[in-house]
C-alpha cells in the first residue's frame, strides 16, 4: 500500500512516513486520523513476527544475592595466594575467576525458569534478524 501519510491544506499530499521491509511479516496498514493538530496520518499497522519463548536452564539470580557473605569470601589474602602463580599473569587470572565463580555459586542463588519472572515483553524476544535490521536503521539515521 503506497498511500500518502500527510497533507496540509491545499499542498500536495505526499508519502513520509513509511514502513520499509524485505520480510512479509507486515499483515495490515490502516491509515487513521492525525492526532491533534499534526498533519500526519497515524499508521496502524499489524504484523506477524515468528515469536519463539527460549528458556535457558538455571541463572543466576542477581537481586536476590547475598552480597556481604560474597564479599566476606572474597576478603582473602591475594598476595600469599596469588604468590604461587610465579607471576604468570593466565594462572593469576584463573585463580581470581575460579574463587569468585566459587563465591557466586555460593551466595548467589539459581532459579530455573529465567524467562518466568521477566517482564512480559521480554518473553518474546525479536529475531536476531530483525534486530540487526533496527541497528542498521539506527546507524544509517546517526
Amino acid at each position: 500500500m503506497q498511500s500518502p501519510t500527510r497533507c496540509r491544506g491545499s499542498n500536495e499530499p505526499s508519502i513520509l512516513d513509511l514502513v520499509l521491509t524485505d520480510d512479509d511479516f507486515i499483515n495490515e496498514i490502516d491509515y487513521l486520523n492525525p492526532l491533534g493538530k499534526s498533519d500526519h496520518y497515524v499508521l496502524s499497522i499489524r504484523s506477524n513476527f515468528n515469536i519463539f519463548n527460549k528458556t535457558f536452564g538455571e541463572q543466576y539470580n542477581y537481586s536476590k544475592g547475598d552480597y556481604a557473605n560474597l564479599c566476606n569470601f572474597m576478603d582473602i589474602d591475594w598476595t600469599q595466594r596469588l604468590a604461587q602463580c610465579d607471576d604468570d599473569v593466565e594462572a593469576i587470572w584463573s585463580l581470581f575467576k575460579n574463587h569468585l565463580l566459587e563465591g557466586i555459586d555460593q551466595n548467589i542463588p539459581k532459579v530455573s525458569r529465567f524467562y518466568d519472572w521477566r517482564k512480559p515483553s521480554w518473553k518474546c524476544p525479536l529475531s536476531d534478524n530483525i534486530r540487526a535490521k533496527i541497528k542498521s536503521k539506527h546507524k544509517l539515521w546517526k
